[in-house]
């Protein structure tokens, strides 16, 4: 059973991948349930030299929820 979520995947400076859009998908799945239906959600992947981010913003009727994590490789 998918979510309600409406999820928008942006890779910048990356290959499109997948399973890593799917792996994602099943982690905001998880979160879903405690959102109301209507909530929309950009996940952006990018990579720029050695570091990778995911910004991962949530927007609800209310307000939105914004989270950004970096990884060296």
């Amino acid at each position: 059973d998918r979510s309600c979520m409406k999820v928008q995947y942006i890779f910048k400076h990356l290959d499109h991948s997948d399973a890593l859009q799917d792996y994602t998908q099943t982690l905001l799945d998880s979160c879903s349930r405690f959102l109301l239906k209507d909530t929309k959600a950009h996940v952006t992947f990018s990579k720029r030299q050695k570091e990778f981010c995911v910004e991962v913003t949530v927007f609800t009727k209310q307000r939105a929820f914004r989270s950004k994590s970096f990884h060296f490789d």
